[in-house]
């Protein structure tokens, strides 16, 4: 089993039109199955070869931005997958 901290700031932009304050996730993103009132999804444990699917469901709150917040739907949630290999390796 694998639990992985997540945390990202997402920004969009419309060239230099428009700008909007960054969009924070922050979930654990684990190889097991992780459950919102909306989504959901199922990671895949680590395999021989250090392969391994993490997904984490996180909640996206509103930003000081009436037309990301009307666009999007704020506050919302989103799913988060990762394919990842990961190389365990001991100190001698």
């Amino acid at each position: 089993m694998v639990d992985l901290e997540f945390k990202a700031k997402f920004l969009f932009s419309a060239g230099s039109i428009y700008k909007a304050p960054p969009l924070l996730v922050k979930t654990v993103l684990t190889s097991e199955e992780s459950k919102g009132t909306m989504k959901s999804g199922r990671g895949i444990r680590l395999d021989e070869e250090g392969k391994c699917r993490l997904v984490g469901v996180a909640t996206v709150d509103p930003i000081d931005d009436f037309i990301m917040n009307s666009f999007l739907g704020l506050p919302t949630e989103c799913l988060a997958e990762l394919n990842a290999v990961i190389s365990l390796s001991s100190s001698s």
